[in-house]
């Protein structure tokens, strides 16, 4: 049902008019990128990286941040300017006048190598990357128009060749958008490089300009009602949407996936905002009292120049709308600050659903509550029953136990386990007792108590030996280390011998407690018994001694 909702509500986004909800509730700390007390501007994000243009060295130079390392690096040198950088990958590009003439530069992060990408002496301008594609605005013609390279193939292609202005080109994939002249106002234009088709996007006689591209979403900012607007153009449906209806001046957008960002002066100064497609939901990203210009965004990072200081330095913000201190990019339901987490993608999210994975079992019923493959572990070992080759971890696979989830459903071999484990650790006791015994009265110590115990080993004579044994022990000379270290020895095992006594009585007991509560079946009742049978049988035998008994 879930699903169906979700299908509706894209198909009703995509067919009928945009409709903008204010919600300025989100929190957003922003992070100072720049302190140098010169201008640092156009900025440009791709992944971990910040790119902008900086003048602290008396020249506009290229700039590079690194959101993981948290470190900046000078990308160019040359005297004279470089300026309007963009990056994609490793590669950053950007219109450089060191040939007395702007052109079109590259730098490979990966090679950490530079290289000149046009020749042509006229100017070249505005560049941009996608993949291995850059474009720019280019005047070799007389005019300025949009021109391609292809950093793989090596080739130059020109993309317009109409005598008027074609400028501020943006790639996506195969597509090209610009702000174009030629209709005697600013219009969108878009060229397919695979179908190599151009397209005019808007027919407005007023000015559409600087258009961006994600997906198959168009954005700009439009002047046709006598105000500056975003407007948005979705390829697929040939739908044009209106994005904001303030009469204050919103311009400079950029895109991506859902999200829409601008700068905005409707309180006085500009602020950056987003518009969320799928929510319909306006956000005010920045309260500043100073002007913030030119944002980017690249998933749920924002990107911009602000005039805080008095200078433009590069500012940048991870978007979390709901302020629940999870980024948006990783939030289920990012306008939501009670929840963030949908395990099982039923559009619930977990603080909420009772059943996270989804399996038909409430989570308190689940021992593995987030796993859809499983919630039952029959015997706690934290490998749930259907990854578990021992359920009841009684020893014995499953594929070999015919009552899997009973531990005690083989009362033979529990029994024969436990007789073999006893008489084993018993008779080992008994010699290594009567060998530290004769070692002891080597020496001239009184072993006569020892000996009297050592003809009834049981509950209460284990600690009467183990106790006698360490007193004994205490008082050997240091000339006896290896007899010393022989008691020591034997101290142990005489605490292993006690412990699967112990364990015994503790099986016992616990079988009883189940067979009451009803966890076992009848069957169980009829085991203990027999259990009980045989431990007194093995006390009679000796093998558990609860009396003096001369072997």
């Amino acid at each position: 049902m879930m699903r169906k909702i979700v299908f509706l509500f894209v198909v009703l986004t995509l067919f009928l008019p945009i409709l903008t909800v204010r919600a300025d509730s989100g929190s957003y700390i922003t992070t100072m990128i720049t302190v140098t007390p010169e201008d640092q501007m156009f900025p440009a994000i791709y992944g971990n990286i910040i790119v902008w243009q900086d003048y602290r060295n008396g020249n506009w130079d290229i700039y590079m941040y690194n959101l993981t390392t948290h470190t900046e690096t000078r990308i160019t040198s040359d005297p004279s300017d470089q300026k309007v950088p963009a990056i994609y990958g490793n590669i950053i590009v950007w219109q450089d006048y060191r040939n007395g003439n702007w052109d079109i530069y590259m730098y490979d992060l990966s090679t950490l190598t530079e290289r000149r990408v046009t020749v042509n002496t006229s100017d070249q301008i505005e560049a941009e990357i996608y993949e291995n594609r850059v474009v720019w605005r280019d005047y070799r013609n007389g005019n300025w128009d949009i021109y391609m390279y292809d950093l793989t193939t090596q080739t130059e292609t020109r993309i317009t060749s109409d005598p008027g202005v074609q400028k501020a080109p943006k790639i996506f994939k195969d597509r090209i958008v610009w702000q174009d002249e030629r209709n005697g106002n600013d219009d969108v234009y878009m060229y397919d490089l695979t179908t190599h088709t151009e397209t005019r996007i808007t027919n407005s006689n007023m000015d559409q300009r600087l258009p961006c591209i994600f997906g198959d979403r168009i954005v700009w900012y439009d002047n046709r009602h006598n105000q500056w607007e975003i407007y948005m153009y979705n390829i697929t449906t040939s739908m044009e949407y209106r994005i904001t209806y303030n009469s204050a001046v919103q311009a400079h957008p950029s895109i991506y996936g859902n999200k829409i960002l601008w700068h905005d002066n409707r309180y006085g100064v500009y602020n950056i905002y987003l518009y969320d497609i799928l929510t319909g939901t306006e956000h005010r990203i920045t309260k500043g009292t100073k002007d913030q210009q030119e944002p980017v965004i690249y998933k749920d990072i924002v990107v911009w120049q602000d005039y805080k200081y008095e200078n433009w330095d590069i500012y940048m913000t991870v978007l979390d709308c709901d302020g629940d201190g999870v980024s948006d990019s990783n939030d289920a339901f990012p306008y939501n600050p009670n929840d963030y987490k949908d395990s099982d993608g039923d559009g619930l999210g977990d603080n909420l659903d009772d059943d996270d994975d989804n399996d038909g079992v409430e989570d308190s019923r689940d021992a593995f509550p987030l796993d859809p493959t499983e919630y039952l572990d029959t015997d706690g070992d934290g490998i749930g029953n259907n990854h578990d080759h021992d359920d009841d971890n009684d020893g014995i696979p499953d594929s070999a136990d015919p009552e899997p989830l009973n531990p005690l459903n083989s009362i033979t071999v529990y029994l024969d386990r436990i007789y073999l484990e006893l008489t084993t650790l018993k008779n080992t006791i008994r010699v290594e007792l009567e060998n530290i015994t004769e070692q002891l009265r080597s020496v001239g110590a009184d072993v006569s108590e020892i000996e009297d115990l050592i003809r009834n080993i049981n509950d209460t004579s284990l600690q009467e030996i183990k106790s006698r044994l360490t007193e004994v022990e205490r008082n050997l000379g240091n000339e006896h280390q290896g007899l010393k270290a022989n008691i020591t020895s034997l101290i142990t095992r005489i605490d292993t011998l006690q412990e699967a006594i112990n364990s015994l009585n503790r099986n016992v007991e616990e079988t009883s407690s189940r067979e009451k509560t009803g966890e076992i079946g009848i069957w169980v009742s009829t085991a203990v018994v027999v259990l009980l049978l045989v431990i007194i049988i093995l006390i009679q035998l000796g093998v558990i001694p609860t009396r003096k008994k001369e072997d």
